[in-house]
């Protein structure tokens, strides 16, 4: 699938229920990543529903285009053969990334592997990594800072995006997200 995922002016609510999506647009580029954030409830599944047409967008409601192509005149099935997407808690093991991707398959081979990374449109980040395949990955995986462009949400609004060092810099939201996560709130290492 080629192209740029365009959002325009995109509201939704789920039916019976309160607005999720307010007014969200933003780009991602071909080929490059986008990580998203944000707190339970900010929109950000919803947003990944709406791309794989899990839910379909009203025409009153804004617009995704893939390609400059509306999704609604795409099949759903295309797009979801053509998209990945990584939700909110994927889980590596302490393993190696060559190791993550072939653990169901003792017999793989590291070209098998690559192969699976390519179709996954994961090699060329696995490959800028120092180790490569053999780069250890913790449970909690490798993190947004690899993404390309990262979205903050907080009640269905888009509060920050940029690259991981100019939101870490900004001194919002991002940043002290990072901060918590990482132990290093006010610079100094938490237990």
């Amino acid at each position: 699938m080629d192209g740029d995922i365009v959002f325009e002016n995109v509201n939704f609510a789920y039916e019976g229920c309160s607005q999720i999506l307010n007014d969200i647009s933003f780009t991602v580029k071909g080929g490059t990543t986008l990580g998203i954030l944000g707190g339970t409830g900010s929109g950000k599944s919803t947003l990944m529903l709406l791309l794989d047409r899990l839910y379909d967008l009203p025409p009153e409601c804004g617009r995704i285009t893939v390609g400059g192509v509306d999704i609604a005149d795409i099949k759903a099935e295309y797009l979801r053969r053509n998209i990945g997407i990584v939700l909110q808690e994927p889980y590596l093991f302490s393993r190696t990334i060559a190791e993550n991707i072939g653990m169901t398959d003792d017999g793989i081979t590291l070209s098998e592997i690559r192969h699976a990374a390519l179709d996954a449109c994961l090699d060329e980040t696995v490959s800028s990594f120092a180790k490569g395949y053999d780069t250890f990955v913790g449970e909690r995986g490798v993190t947004l800072s690899r993404a390309d462009k990262i979205l903050v949400l907080e009640k269905g609004r888009i509060v920050e995006e940029g690259t991981h060092d100019e939101l870490k810099s900004a001194g919002g939201v991002y940043q002290r997200i990072y901060e918590i996560q990482s132990g290093t709130e006010g610079g100094v290492p938490c237990d």
